[in-house]
């Protein structure tokens, strides 16, 4: 139904005077170019108005009507996630049932936690490989931290991992290893630098020398200040995928 609604305002596009008209599965989003002019009260009104209409032509009900069934005895708006729903009584209690069953199942579900490690570890790996680049070179950015983090996340939904109240502190900890093993090859590669011929013994043999663990310790501290400004924001939207989204009436 959206994708038609979509697909029926795109051909109105230059009558509306948006610039973009997209769809995630739940919404409609409508982009009116600004430029150097901002938008007035009386524009959005007129827009607002001509989408109102062309929705009434499709049959789209509006909140004084239930979006469920269609009914428009004692509607309410209720809220699903940030989405909101024009609902009567009897369809709200329904939906809150059917998200409380589905919570549970959540719940119950194995969430992959072992082949999630996985994948985000290997996803933390290879989004650290910008990290290594640019601090090899002196340099550090807390968006390169955040892009570890988001790396992860991906490793490990790409492993079937599901989220849960676990996988924050997977993606946390897949991102510490990938930090530390990035230390690790930048003093490698300035070891090699010096024109010293290494191998992984002679590289553990410098590397457990006390002054070189404080010298690595002391550029980490750093690394990790700044990898944790770029992957603690990401730790938001984890936290919001743990569970599935609840209904919940307006408050007024």
């Amino acid at each position: 139904m959206l994708e038609a609604i979509r697909q029926d305002l795109l051909q109105h596009k230059k009558e509306l005077g948006v610039n973009v008209i997209l769809s995630d599965g739940n919404c409609l989003l409508l982009r009116y170019p600004e430029g150097f002019k901002s938008l007035k009260q009386e524009t959005l009104a007129a827009i607002l108005a001509k989408v109102t209409g062309l929705l009434k032509e499709k049959g789209i009900p509006g909140h004084d009507a239930c979006t469920q069934c269609g009914g428009s005895d004692n509607t309410f708006i209720a809220y699903v996630g940030d989405i909101p729903l024009s609902l009567c009584d009897t369809c709200f209690q329904q939906l809150e049932a059917d998200f409380l069953e589905a919570e549970r199942q959540h719940e119950q579900a194995d969430k992959n936690y072992l082949p999630g490690s996985v994948g985000a570890l290997l996803g933390a790996l290879v989004g650290a490989i910008p990290w290594t680049i640019v601090a090899y070179f002196g340099f550090l950015a807390a968006i390169l931290g955040f892009l570890i983090g988001r790396a992860a996340l991906f490793g490990y939904k790409l492993f079937g991992g599901i989220p849960g109240r676990g996988t924050k502190w997977i993606v946390l900890l897949a991102a510490l290893i990938s930090l530390v093993l990035a230390e690790l090859v930048i003093l490698a590669l300035q070891i090699r630098a010096e024109g010293i011929h290494l191998n992984i013994f002679l590289f553990i043999a410098v590397l457990v020398q006390p002054e070189v663990l404080k010298a690595v310790a002391l550029d980490l501290i750093p690394s990790l200040l700044l990898a944790g400004l770029g992957v603690f924001p990401l730790l938001t939207d984890i936290k919001a995928q743990e569970k599935p989204p609840r209904i919940q009436k307006a408050q007024v």
